[in-house]
């Protein structure tokens, strides 16, 4: 992983002419390239012609023009050597899907920038942009350092430039101070003209006698660029101008030419006087010299296929093309936190002079900081910067080229103020073109390692999966797709897909893949499949369409499952749910019987057995005879108050259940007391733990259902503790409990007293304790039983209640 240094990027608008005689292609091609790239601006053209138009007509031209090369009237190579005639630098890139070798050898002899074919998939959007970003960048780089070069021209015009006069009667020459410092000339020395003619070197004197001759024969002023070998051993490049000043209407002198057999009916005029001027032009040279090298480098790192290929491009470059004879290139690492800059190539110059090339730490180098900026810098003696990883190395002057987040490149003299602003000016060309190569290989890196997971995401899928081609035949299938269908992939390439579908969904299928081919849907379908041993299977499928430039499909990417099981639970779902509803009809009518049907003749019983002790005290009942009867109808009053209470509990667990529904904040002592009153509860008592400290707390709860929770608790403890039993309630850390007199609960019975039907008391339901417990499943409490210490009689508890405040 590496860090990215904090650096603000270019936002400049980036106008691309596309020209092609498909608008779908054009359209779609724009749409793309402005996704990729937000800078660019895609202006399109559906002809050479109109193409030619918008270039020469427009008041901005377009920073790179891309073409198709079959196109009518004019294809795209007379297009480009057209462009060429008037705009020889503006970026061309060739995007065709009609490729050849000699096609291509015709782009680049016509001066191409590049050569693109069109493929299938939308990858090639992203390669084209990163082609344009290249192209358009390059040419930047190459207006800038020529603007750089002009401005540098005009200083150095001025600092070394000479004068001087030639009397070609004489052969004398008048030089100027400049004129005799470029040459190397003492100031009390002369020189005559064959002499001057003596300092360049021999292969450029006969041109420079020509162009004296010239200016003396016609009159017009004539240059060149020679090379100059000073008296002073030194070789230099310079631009001359010869320009004529004294015109003579004397007959022509065999001396007035430098070259032998003039005749005097020749010419008319002679020039006796030639005024020059003489500039310095080695360092400009050596500048053309290295843009054009540095293109040629740039062109090596299109090409370059490694990062390693692309580092040692680089400083062979630097060594070679800019005469940094000591450098080195880092690439940026992070694994512990801290960044470090690793040497990965270096010149053996750099070597002679070090033991070792150093790892630098981004935090704590002046190369890190450099690197960090993400802004070239020069140092004129690492030994007194304080940031130095060597205090005591012996290289001095240092320069710093940032490599964006990739890395730097470093080079370093044993000189101080070895390296200039020209030095940092094409240093800054060679890592421009450094940097689109190495962002160049991490994008084609990743399409590798995302080809390669899609490659192995299709082959260990859990799922099937297949590629069709544009026919919808069986081009390749994973070995899970061979075991769901039984057939090997060689068995089923070439096949269409009839071979697996059964003969039921034929018709339905194959409107899904006419769908699907037309680009037009069909993405997920579920049909029978017929497997190799003829077993039919359910299959949900999913399909991926892969099209070209044009729209046009031309793969289909398939995942599909066997669902027969899953089809067939199912079934068996909808049929417990049938089942279910059925035996909730039933319990619903069920329970409207204990509702009704059998509440209503208990009602009717009651009020008949009410009626008859009325009448047994109204007759005067000296209760000798009548006890007996009395005793009788009072015990089956009770039992029918038994079965009303028995109803009242069924009615409850199946009605209820395990379901709460309003969860409010219930204040806990208030439902205490609310409760206490509705249970008829005769002479027992009922207290409050610490009353005051739960006045204003309260629960979470569904009130109806806490309500039935704590009836029966009281009811039971009366029900076993008698009349004057005293039931207690309170709060506990994280719940509450009620608890009572009564005779507790033995521990072998403490798992039994929730069952339905359980009871020890005589007149219990055995229902009461059953519903205590639903009520505290369906608010996820827990129960605990033990006995009371304190009062002996039995004790429940209640925790993972939620309090509010």
């Amino acid at each position: 992983m590496r860090l990215s240094p904090m650096r603000s990027e270019s936002q400049q608008q980036i106008l691309v002419l596309h020209v092609d005689d498909d608008p779908s292609v054009t359209d779609l091609t724009g749409r793309f390239l402005e996704r990729e790239d937000n800078r660019f601006s895609v202006e399109t053209a559906i002809s050479a012609t109109e193409g030619l138009e918008r270039i020469i007509e427009s008041s901005q031209p377009p920073d790179c023009v891309v073409s198709d090369y079959d196109m009518p009237e004019m294809d795209g190579i007379d297009f480009l050597q057209t462009v060429r005639e008037e705009y020889p630098n503006l970026p061309f890139i060739l995007f065709t899907g009609k490729g050849s070798e000699e096609i291509a050898s015709d782009a680049i002899s016509a001066g191409v920038t590049d050569y693109l074919q069109k493929q299938p998939g939308t990858e090639q959007y992203e390669l084209l942009t990163n082609r344009i970003q290249n192209a358009v960048q390059t040419q930047h780089q190459r207006h800038r350092a020529e603007r750089t070069d002009e401005l540098m021209r005009l200083t150095e015009f001025a600092g070394d430039t000479g004068g001087f006069e030639i009397n070609v009667d004489t052969g004398e020459v008048l030089m100027t101070d400049g004129c005799r410092r470029l040459v190397g000339l003492a100031d009390d020395a002369t020189l005559s003209l064959k002499e001057a003619i003596k300092l360049y070197h021999p292969d450029d004197q006969p041109e420079v006698r020509q162009a004296v001759n010239r200016a003396a024969d016609t009159g017009e002023q004539t240059q060149g660029s020679w090379r100059l070998q000073a008296l002073d051993n030194t070789d230099r490049i310079v631009d001359v101008t010869l320009t004529p000043a004294i015109p003579s209407q004397i007959s022509p002198h065999p001396s007035h030419s430098m070259s032998e057999g003039k005749t005097e009916d020749e010419t008319e005029t002679d020039i006796t006087i030639l005024r020059g001027a003489i500039h310095d032009v080695t360092d400009s040279h050596q500048r053309e010299q290295q843009l054009t090298e540095l293109n040629r480098v740039s062109k090596d790192l299109l090409t370059a296929e490694t990062q390693q290929e692309v580092v040692d491009i680089g400083v062979t470059a630097a060594r070679d093309v800019l005469d940094f004879q000591a450098n080195a290139l880092h690439l940026s690492v992070s694994e512990t936190g801290d960044t470090q800059l690793v040497p990965v190539a270096q010149t053996d110059e750099l070597m002679s002079l070090l033991d070792e090339v150093p790892t630098l730490s981004v935090s704590e180098s002046i190369a890190g900081r450099a690197y960090q900026r993400g802004e070239p810098d020069i140092i004129e003696d690492a030994r007194q910067h304080p940031n130095a990883h060597n205090p005591t190395t012996n290289l001095r002057g240092h320069v710093y080229f940032p490599l964006a987040e990739h890395g730097i490149l470093i080079a370093g003299s044993t000189q101080k103020a070895s390296f200039d602003d020209q030095d940092l000016a094409v240093g800054e060309l060679l890592a421009g073109a450094l940097v689109a190569a190495l962002d160049r290989l991490d994008r084609e890196q990743t399409a590798r390692r995302r080809a390669k997971e899609l490659s192995l995401f299709f082959e260990e899928s859990p799922l099937g999966a297949v590629q069709w081609d544009d026919k919808c035949q069986f081009k390749r299938v994973n070995r899970q797709a061979e075991e769901i269908l039984g057939y090997s992939e060689s068995e089923l390439r070439g096949e269409s897909w009839e071979l697996i579908v059964a003969d039921t969904d034929l018709e339905r299928v194959g409107n899904a893949v006419d769908s699907f081919l037309s680009a037009d849907g069909g993405s997920h379908i579920i049909n029978s499949n017929v497997t190799k041993a003829g077993e039919t299977l359910t299959c949900e499928w999913h399909n991926r369409v892969v099209t070209d430039a044009d729209g046009t499909v031309q793969s289909v990417f398939s995942s599909f499952e066997d669902i027969s099981a899953r089809k067939q639970r199912r079934t068996e779902l909808q049929e417990y749910k049938q089942e279910l509803e059925a035996q909730n009809e039933r319990l619903a009518e069920f329970t409207g019987i204990v509702s009704h049907d059998l509440r209503n003749p208990l009602a009717v019983a009651e009020g008949h057995l009410e009626l008859a002790m009325t009448q047994t005290q109204d007759v005067g009942d000296n209760y000798t005879d009548g006890d007996a009867n009395g005793n009788h109808i009072i015990k089956a009053r009770h039992a029918i108050e038994r079965c009303q209470r028995l109803i009242e509990d069924l009615l409850t667990l199946a009605r209820d259940g395990d379901r709460v529904d309003d969860i409010e904040p219930i204040r806990f002592d208030t439902m205490i007391e609310e409760c206490w009153e509705t249970v008829e509860t005769t002479t027992a008592t009922l207290t409050i733990a610490d009353q005051r400290s739960h006045s204003d707390l309260y629960i979470k709860a569904d009130k109806s259902r806490l309500k039935q929770l704590l009836e029966n608790l009281y009811r039971n403890a009366v029900e076993h503790g008698g009349d004057r039993v005293i039931v207690s309630a309170g709060i506990m850390s994280d719940g509450f409990y009620v608890s009572d007199t009564g005779p507790g609960v033995p521990k072998s019975a403490r798992e039994k007293i929730f069952n339905a039907g359980y009871s020890t008391a005589e007149n219990g339901t055995g229902f009461g304790l059953r519903i205590v417990k639903q009520v505290a499943d369906a608010h996820g409490w827990e129960i605990d039983v033990t006995n009371d210490t304190e009062q002996g009689g039995a004790r429940f508890e209640f925790t993972g209640v939620q309090f509010v405040d």
